[in-house]
């Protein structure tokens, strides 16, 4: 199996990994910051955050782990 994979580009399987996780999370953390009282705005924020941010590790991540580098 492992053969099949290679050549392939995993980051963005890492990246998709991570915004789910992103997503999801984000907003169980969103819906537990309105339930207390706190403001949409920074819900939203904190949702938008999480998101950039594990997708971004996810993409990284699945760079390293499969020895390619990032093009510009």
């Amino acid at each position: 199996m492992r053969e099949q994979l290679q050549g392939r580009n995993l980051a963005h399987v890492g990246c998709m990994l991570g915004l789910i996780m992103g997503l999801s999370g984000g907003i169980a953390l969103a819906w537990v910051l309105i339930l207390h009282n706190a403001s949409a705005v920074l819900a939203l924020g904190v949702w938008l955050a999480l998101t950039i941010v594990l997708g971004a590790t996810g993409f990284i991540i699945g760079n390293v782990t499969t020895g390619q580098k990032i093009e510009k």
